[in-house]
């Protein structure tokens, strides 16, 4: 039988609840991807055009729950969801919302300068290549705010606040049990809205506009464990 996408995406939901928050969970000791690297973003746009590249500082923490923890705690996950459960090979969650995604930290070399966050709320993956170095295809629903100052692109200043979806492949590569490097290109589209313009304007898909940002990045990772407990 097929799985649907909403049938694993309230299965994911289960078992994050069921085995990782201390609430709910009896004492396991959860693995913990905490990763930190430079990222180079380009705007499809007159920015772009300003500006070759700006730069960000991409930031990741997230749980791991692996196909063996789920076989281990089973009678944990709703009896009609554990076939399901146990035909997934990992799930990763984040702990917090609060933490973002990325820090935009650009100053103004040449005309234009950004400082702002994105977070990346909610992602759902697929491993193209498994193993050691899986090569993972994901899409994410993002939330970009960011300050953007400019001294040649008609605009003195302007803040953009935009939701967006994105998608991402990235490479990841084991060292060891502990240390992974992983490189990848993200591009996420948001709603354009015009440069110089504010919050509440609609722009179009068009240079005057932001509406698509590409990513390349570099992350390091290190892996701990967390202990879920009553």
């Amino acid at each position: 039988m097929p799985v649907r996408p909403l049938q694993t995406l309230m299965t994911s939901l289960l078992l994050v609840g069921a085995l990782a928050l201390p609430a709910f969970a009896a004492p396991i000791d959860v693995p913990i991807d905490i990763a930190v690297g430079p990222a180079g973003l380009w705007f499809s746009n007159d920015i772009g055009h300003d500006q070759l590249g700006h730069f960000g500082l991409k930031l990741r923490l997230e749980g791991i729950i692996s196909r063996d923890l789920i076989k281990q705690h089973i009678n944990q996950v709703p009896a009609n969801y554990r076939q399901l459960a146990l035909r997934m090979a990992e799930i990763r969650y984040r702990p917090s919302l609060f933490i973002p995604e990325e820090l935009i930290i650009s100053p103004k070399f040449a005309h234009t300068g950004l400082y702002g966050s994105t977070w990346r709320p909610l992602e759902l993956g697929l491993d193209l290549v498994a193993g050691p170095s899986p090569v993972t295809l994901s899409a994410g629903l993002d939330l970009t705010a960011a300050l953007i100052h400019s001294d040649a692109l008609g605009f003195s200043w302007m803040f953009f606040l935009r939701p967006g979806l994105d998608l991402q492949l990235e490479w990841e590569i084991a060292f060891s049990k502990a240390f992974h490097l992983s490189v990848g290109w993200q591009s996420a589209f948001y709603v354009p809205q015009p440069l110089g313009g504010g919050v509440f304007e609609l722009g179009g898909f068009n240079d005057r506009a932001i509406w698509h940002v590409g990513q390349i990045f570099l992350l390091f990772h290190g892996f701990t464990t967390y202990q879920a407990s009553l």
